[in-house]
């Protein structure tokens, strides 16, 4: 079989036909084993990302495989000059790095963003970034500078997203502060939207599950039974444990030995943050969230955080068992006043294991 070594130089000249037989047959393999196979859409993908000349904004709908193509490509591609980021997860680090730069005395006259673009970058030949989207004025201005310096430095980006870039910053008010940004990323980037009508999330998970599909989603609040064949009964009052992130303190109904069990409203009623999921979600391989309430009783603060989470620990692949007033399909049926990129949520959660109606 021939060699994938290509893949890792963005001075490789293989003849693409070639790249892309190998890359089409080794995440071929991947799928089978994951009990499903390529659609047309997903090895369209895979031609471009056999491409080294260009990167590639690949962008869609939610559950059409976007995130597990990417995560394929990115587990073959040899060498360590690569880095896989997600939204959060990279803004997380980012905004941390910039003002470690920003309070060093010894920083000299480098100004604290490069600094912090540096740090992240490193010696990256290929960055992945999963989830691309930008709804914050700042965090827009902080992206035209990283993809500046990206595309400066001849690294190969590689983009998922469920916006087309022209939708990027979809607030009209602020949707000019991206324009340079969408226009780098429409003329530096091969631009492909993924039109396969399959939703690989409402499928039938077949094999065993991994990471976040390894959660449930239940209406009882009488135990949790984990994928590990562990059962987590309620909490005790005794049980609570006070949490801290970045000075403040939260708290759980239980936390130890991997396991953090939440009520919703001490989590997410309170002004918790997506650094304090990433923080926790380093020290915590399986979560519970309780009594969580109907969809339509959820305040407009409340809401967006649980989106967050979900983001993160989706990311993360922790295992999360959600029980909840209504049963998923209620939930996820609620159409009013929901937060931005609810959709993303909406397909995480269909890959949790529906407890109420038998689902295996």
């Amino acid at each position: 079989m021939t060699s994938l070594s290509s893949l890792s130089s963005p001075r490789a000249h293989q003849p693409v036909a070639e790249s892309s037989a190998v890359l089409a047959d080794r995440v071929g393999e991947a799928a089978t084993a994951a009990g499903f196979a390529l659609d047309h859409s997903q090895l369209g993908v895979l031609d471009l990302l056999a491409d080294e000349s260009t990167g590639v904004y690949l962008w869609g709908p939610s559950g059409r495989g976007k995130t597990w193509l990417l995560d394929q490509y990115f587990a073959l591609v040899p060498g360590e000059q690569k880095r896989r980021i997600h939204f959060h997860g990279f803004f997380a680090r980012f905004h941390a790095s910039i003002f470690q730069h920003r309070i060093d005395p010894n920083r000299g006259e480098r100004h604290p963003v490069d600094a912090a673009i540096d740090e992240l970058l490193g010696d990256a030949t290929l960055v992945v970034f999963d989830e691309f989207h930008v709804h914050d004025a700042g965090d827009a201005t902080l992206l035209i500078g990283v993809l500046d310096e990206l595309f400066r430095r001849g690294i190969r980006l590689v983009v998922s997203s469920n916006y087309a870039p022209a939708e990027l910053m979809p607030n009209p008010n602020y949707h000019h502060l991206f324009a340079p940004g969408i226009q780098l990323l429409e003329t530096r980037l091969s631009v492909f939207e993924m039109t396969g009508d399959t939703d690989y999330r409402r499928a039938p998970v077949r094999g065993e599950r991994t990471g976040f599909a390894r959660g449930t989603w239940g209406t009882t609040q009488v135990e949790v039974r984990g994928a590990n064949g562990d059962v987590h009964t309620p909490p005790d009052a005794d049980e609570e444990v006070a949490l801290e992130s970045a000075g403040h303190r939260f708290t759980a109904r239980r936390a130890g030995n991997g396991l953090v069990w939440f009520d919703f409203a001490s989590l997410l009623d309170s002004p918790t943050s997506v650094n304090d999921y990433l923080r926790w979600a380093e020290r915590f391989s399986t979560w519970v969230l309780g009594d969580v309430p109907s969809a339509e009783h959820l305040s407009p603060g409340s809401y967006q955080r649980l989106v967050n989470l979900i983001d993160v620990l989706c990311d993360a692949q922790i295992e999360v068992h959600v029980r909840c007033a209504d049963d998923r399909s209620q939930f996820l049926a609620w159409r009013e006043a929901t937060p931005t990129d609810a959709f993303r949520m909406e397909s995480r959660l269909l890959l949790l294991r529906d407890l109420s109606d038998g689902a295996s």
